[in-house]
């Protein structure tokens, strides 16, 4: 019987998670240590979660008057509705614990999911499988417990919960205790159920590990309690394109129009599909005297960049937009792009790049390797590849599937890998190889590859190390 993939597909991919997430506000938060004497109070910079742009100050407000003690430049995001982050102060405020499930945001580093600060310093980074002590190869890892799995979902109601029938007292107690301080012991029941304790007062010690039943009984009546309150603020609605001069009020993308005589195309014309452009990737700091502080910068090469950034660097730009909140804020859009103002001129630009696109499309068709990653030929290949790629709690969850929605995010996101890294969106010779058997020639198919992909792997998974056979079966080479 052939199975009906596209069904199949549009249910994988119709659940994402969110960890790394923009948001149109940014956050502001105060964190008071157990016995009420500390506190540290974290600015963020930009609307990214997470991410480190921002300072942190620490007070000792034990007195009268709050006292500052030392400043951190960096910030710890929290998020209200997120149970992802957590920060912790010790009761004699000199150590600061961050605890984050998910990477930051554009940043691949993996060795940030514990942060530990002595005396406003780095002391120590945890990597969520080296504080945990978890192999994701072999065991199902997670910096926190995953209580989403504990809610019945059909019978909850808004905020109010319904667990599924049969849930224990033990895992009723993780639906919101699965991390919590206790006289600067942090207690951390990780997605094995481990319990990994952490001394804020003997930050050189390791972590202890116990086992969630065995310790159950002595921390049952412990309970998290609030220590972190959390002010939402509106992000700024300005691109980098539309800073205005503090002179002249002329916007930066029109100045640099002049500088090159180019026309400037918004993003949101009719041309900006129509012609070849050029680019600016820009983003940094725009403060409140009006300077922007340039972080990043990548333009196109016919544009002249040191002309750009002579202009940046010694231009002052209105900034009576920027929240009260902050003295500076990060932005890291430049829409629009820039054409010859000649209308045949720009069209021959146009037809020259989609050729240039076409040829190196073709190019890499036959390529092995693409940014540094091998690429599968066919389908038995992709089923070895994705064995070396996928850790064990990954191939657990594709392999037992209890209904279509626990693939969330997870499946979602391997589908994009997949399209992203074989070449399915860029071109490959997977691609050539589906479209070979008539699969990747119509808008919208490339989605249809990575589900199908992702089927038979789960077949794979299963024991069924012929899927690959009977797909190519079912789907020959249409090659004449």
């Amino acid at each position: 019987m052939k199975i009906n993939y596209y069904y199949f597909i549009a249910l994988l991919f119709a659940f994402s998670a969110k960890g790394q997430y923009s948001s149109s506000v940014f956050t502001h938060s105060s964190t008071y240590s157990s016995n009420g004497e500390f506190k540290i109070i974290s600015h963020s910079y930009d609307d990214k979660f997470p991410t480190d742009r921002g300072f942190s100050q620490v007070f000792n407000i034990s007195y009268s008057k709050d006292s500052l003690l030392y400043t951190i430049p960096r910030s710890f995001d929290l998020d209200e509705n997120s149970k992802n982050f957590f920060l912790f102060i010790s009761k004699d405020g000199k150590k600061i614990a961050y605890f984050s499930s998910t990477n930051y945001y554009d940043d691949k580093s993996t060795d940030k999911a514990v942060m530990i600060y002595e005396n406003g310093q780095l002391h120590k980074k945890y990597s969520f499988e080296e504080f945990t002590d978890c192999d994701s190869k072999k065991e199902k890892c997670g910096l926190f417990f995953n209580t989403q799995q504990l809610i019945d979902y059909k019978k909850s109601n808004g905020s109010l919960l319904t667990l599924k029938q049969g849930t224990s007292d033990e895992d009723s107690y993780l639906i919101d205790n699965f991390i919590f301080n206790k006289n600067d012991s942090i207690y951390v029941i990780d997605a094995r159920k481990k319990v990994i304790i952490y001394d804020l007062n003997n930050v050189n010690l390791a972590p202890i590990k116990r086992n969630f039943d065995d310790i159950y009984p002595q921390i049952k009546l412990l309970r998290k309690n609030k220590n972190s309150y959390i002010t939402s603020i509106k992000s700024p609605n300005k691109y980098i394109n539309d800073f205005e001069s503090e002179i002249n009020g002329e916007k930066l993308s029109e100045t640099i129009s002049k500088i090159h005589q180019l026309k400037f195309v918004p993003i949101n014309t009719p041309e900006f599909y129509k012609y070849h452009l050029y680019k600016i990737e820009i983003s940094g700091y725009l403060t409140k005297n009006g300077s922007f502080d340039i972080e990043n910068f990548k333009i196109d090469d016919h544009l002249d960049k040191d002309k750009i950034l002579h202009y940046i660097r010694q231009t002052k730009f209105k900034s009576d937009f920027l929240p009260k909140e902050v003295d500076q804020f990060y932005f890291n859009y430049f829409f629009g792009g820039y054409r010859n103002p000649d209308d045949k001129i720009a069209e021959n630009i146009t037809l020259k790049q989609k050729q240039k696109r076409e040829d190196d499309f073709k190019k890499r068709l036959s390529l092995s390797e693409i940014d540094g990653i091998y690429i599968p030929k066919n389908m038995k290949e992709c089923m070895s590849e994705l064995d070396k790629t996928l850790n064990y709690e990954s191939r657990l969850e594709l392999e037992n599937p209890k209904q279509y929605s626990d693939f969330n995010g997870h499946m979602g996101g391997l589908g994009m890998w997949i399209r992203n890294n074989w070449g399915i969106n860029g071109g490959s010779r997977l691609l050539q190889y589906f479209k070979d058997r008539n699969l990747g020639n119509k808008r919208g198919e490339n989605d249809s590859i990575s589900g199908i992909i992702i089927y038979n792997y789960i077949q794979w998974l299963k024991g069924d190390k012929n899927i690959w056979k009977e797909w190519e079966k079912q789907n020959p080479t249409q090659l004449k």
